[in-house]
């Protein structure tokens, strides 16, 4: 039979007690769960009152987040490219401009919506990291634009075809599988 060594038992025991034990230097160091927690919960402070001030990602993400919650993840990346389609023409100097245009992206618009962008951890932890991910795949270059080069889209289950849909051209709506996009997308 091996022996386990004491300190390995300790280690064990203060684990399930606090979640975190580490040895540093010989000591243990000891961090409650509830500390873990609150650090995942918010790991950059994703609570928010005034969007200007946010980080280009997270925007980018919220605004997935707002736009096309519960979508195909081939169309959450297209909604995000319009943002970036709308500044390589020049609808805004940055991408916080483009994105914060009133009216522009109803989810910012004032409204319910608008508050759970806020604090996107508490309205649904997994949705946001997933847009968060995709929001610094598509900064980063790592997804490829899907829409041909989209600056608009709407949702026909959602809304009436808009009056700007007659001075653009349709793009369509994304296939991912035998999956289609709720969106329609235009530039």
């Amino acid at each position: 039979m091996r022996k386990i060594s004491p300190l390995l038992c300790a280690i064990a025991a203060e684990f399930f007690v606090f979640g975190n034990v580490s040895l540093q230097q010989g000591e243990i160091i000891r961090e409650p769960i509830r500390q873990i927690e609150e650090k995942a919960a918010e790991p950059e402070n994703y609570r928010i009152d005034d969007f200007s001030k946010d980080k280009e990602n997270f925007l980018l993400a919220r605004m997935i987040m707002g736009e096309a919650e519960d979508c195909i993840k081939t169309e959450k990346i297209g909604v995000g490219y319009t943002a970036i389609n709308r500044l390589k023409e020049e609808y805004g100097s940055t991408l916080k401009k483009v994105i914060l245009e009133p009216f522009q992206y109803s989810c910012f618009n004032k409204g319910i919506r608008r508050e759970a962008l806020k604090n996107p951890l508490e309205y649904d932890f997994e949705e946001f990291m997933m847009d968060l991910a995709i929001a610094e795949g598509i900064l980063s270059g790592e997804y490829k634009d899907p829409t041909k080069g989209a600056t608009h889209y709407y949702n026909p289950k959602l809304v009436k075809k808009p009056h700007w849909t007659r001075m653009m051209k349709e793009v369509g709506r994304i296939k991912e599988g035998k999956r289609k996009s709720k969106h329609v997308f235009y530039r």
